[in-house]
C-alpha cells in the first residue's frame, strides 16, 4: 500500500478571519498533485461571490469529476461548501432538473454523482454543494444565492508549462508572487500582450490588451481599473472591427456548449436612467461615453442581466449580449481591457508613455507617478470609504494595491496615508 504524503500548508486570505490550510492531493496516493484549501465565509457570500473570491486566491471552485476527488475531499475537508458545479440554463442540453449541470472547468458530469432525491430543481437551485455522505461523496444543488457557509478551492494552473501545479511553487518560494494574487509573477500578462489601436492606422491611440481568466464581469471590470484601465468600449463600427480583427480569432476564448460567449466588455444597463427599459434601454459605457454604437442582441431572459459581453452566433456573426454582473459560469473565459487616460493632457494616452519608459508607474497600477492620487486604491478618483473598505479587507497581507508605503503588508500606516489624503484627487 502506498504511504499516503500528503503535504499541508498555510494559506493566507484576504479579507478571511482566521488563516486556512492547502493541502496537496499527491500522486503518490493516487491524486492528480492539485491543492485545494476549504476556505471559512462568515459573511455567507452566494456561489458567484465564492467563484469570485476563489479567483482573486489563483484557484476556483473545485471540479470533481472523479468519485476518488470527491471521496478525498470529503474525508480531508468534511462536507457542505460550494464546489464548481452549477446548472447553464442557456445550454442545449438545459432541462429540469438534471440538464445543463457543468463543472468550472469543462469535465463531465458522472451519472452517480447525486444525493438521493437530487438533482431537485425546488425553484431555481442551480448552484451545487457538497460532498455528503449517502451515498459516498454525493453531491446536493442549492440555490445559487444563498449564503454558503464555506468553499473549497482548488489550485490547479501550471502556467509556465513546468508539470508542476504552481501554487505549489508559490508556497515553496520557488516561483515568486509578489503581489499575493495566486499567480506567479513570471506568468502575469506581460507588455507583448498590449496592442494600440494607433492614429495612424485609423485609431484612437488607445491600447488594449484581451485577458484569459475564468470569471464574472464585475471581477473583470475591478481588476482593469487595478491596472488603471477599464472594460474596452466599442463606441464605433470601426473601433469593433479592429477589435474583432485583432482579438476575437481565437477559438479558445469563444465558451459555451455552442462556443458563443466570449470576452465582457464595459457596457452597463443605468437603472435610474430615465431611458431605462427592458432589455434595450438605459444602456450607457462605463466611462461615460455615448452608446450611439449598439451592437447588442439583449433580452435579460433571466433577469438582471445588465452587463456586456461579446456574442458570436450560430452563424459566426459578432455582436454584445447582456449577463448579469456576478454570474461565474465556467464558459466565461475572458475579458477585454482599454487604456484611454491621458491625465497630463499631452495629447497621448498615459499607457503608451509608462510602456515606453516616457513615463514613471513604480508602484505598477497603470497610472504615471505624476498623475496618481495616493491612497485612491480604487482608482475612482477619490480617496473615500471605498479605498478604507479595501486596505480593512486585506489588512495583514501584501495586497499590493492596498500596500501604499511599499512596506510588504497592509498595516496602520497604509490607512493613514489613505486618511491623509481623504478626498477628491487634484
Amino acid at each position: 500500500m502506498l504511504k499516503y504524503t500528503t503535504v499541508v500548508a498555510t494559506l493566507a486570505l484576504s479579507g478571511i478571519a482566521c488563516a486556512q490550510e492547502a493541502v496537496q492531493w499527491t500522486e503518490a496516493e493516487g491524486g492528480n498533485d492539485h491543492w485545494y484549501a476549504k476556505v471559512a465565509t462568515p459573511d455567507g457570500p452566494s456561489w458567484s461571490a465564492c467563484q469570485a473570491l476563489a479567483e482573486s486566491l489563483g484557484g476556483e471552485l473545485i471540479s470533481a469529476p472523479t468519485i476518488e476527488e470527491r471521496s478525498w475531499c470529503r474525508s480531508t475537508f468534511g462536507e457542505t461548501y460550494a464546489i464548481g458545479l452549477y446548472q447553464d440554463t442557456d445550454a442545449d442540453d438545459y432541462s429540469e432538473p438534471a440538464g445543463g449541470w457543468r463543472w468550472l472547468d469543462g469535465s463531465a458530469i458522472d451519472s452517480d454523482i447525486w444525493c438521493i432525491a437530487e438533482p431537485d430543481d425546488g425553484g431555481g437551485q442551480d448552484c451545487a454543494a457538497g460532498f455528503f455522505g449517502s451515498p459516498l461523496a454525493c453531491v446536493a444543488t442549492g440555490f445559487c444565492d444563498q449564503a454558503f457557509p464555506a468553499m473549497l478551492v482548488e489550485f490547479s494552473a501550471d502556467c509556465n508549462d513546468d508539470g508542476i501545479v504552481d501554487y505549489g511553487q508559490i508556497l515553496d518560494g520557488s516561483l515568486a508572487d509578489d503581489d499575493g494574487n495566486g499567480i506567479p509573477d513570471v506568468c502575469e500578462s506581460t507588455n507583448e500582450d498590449v496592442i494600440q489601436w494607433k492614429i495612424e492606422d485609423g485609431g484612437n491611440g488607445h491600447w488594449y490588451e484581451l485577458v484569459y481568466s475564468q470569471t464574472n464581469w464585475q471581477t473583470a471590470s475591478d481588476s482593469a481599473g487595478e491596472r488603471g484601465g477599464h472594460l474596452a468600449t466599442p463606441t464605433t463600427p470601426e473601433e469593433e472591427a479592429w477589435i474583432i480583427a485583432s482579438f476575437l480569432q481565437d477559438e479558445d476564448l469563444w465558451g459555451g456548449s455552442n462556443a458563443e460567449y466570449g470576452p465582457f466588455i464595459g457596457g452597463i444597463q443605468n437603472l435610474d436612467s430615465p431611458e431605462y427599459s427592458e432589455p434595450d434601454g438605459g444602456w450607457e459605457w462605463i466611462t461615460g461615453e455615448p452608446m450611439g454604437y449598439f451592437n447588442a442582441v439583449v433580452d435579460n431572459c433571466c433577469g438582471g442581466q445588465d452587463r456586456l459581453m461579446y456574442n458570436r452566433e450560430s452563424d459566426g456573426e459578432i455582436n454584445w449580449n447582456d449577463v448579469s454582473a456576478t454570474d461565474s459560469n465556467g464558459a466565461f473565459r475572458s475579458y477585454l481591457i482599454e487604456w484611454s487616460a491621458d491625465c497630463n493632457d499631452d495629447g497621448i494616452v498615459d499607457y503608451g508613455q509608462i510602456l515606453d519608459g516616457s513615463l514613471a508607474d513604480d508602484d505598477g497600477n497603470g497610472i504615471p507617478d505624476i498623475c496618481s492620487c495616493v491612497g485612491d486604491i480604487t482608482n475612482d478618483g477619490v480617496v473615500d470609504v471605498d479605498d478604507i473598505l479595501m486596505i480593512l479587507g486585506t489588512w495583514g497581507s501584501n495586497y499590493q494595491p492596498a500596500d501604499i508605503d511599499g512596506s510588504g503588508i497592509v498595516d496602520v500606516g497604509d490607512l493613514l496615508i489613505a486618511l491623509d489624503g481623504w478626498g477628491n484627487c487634484a
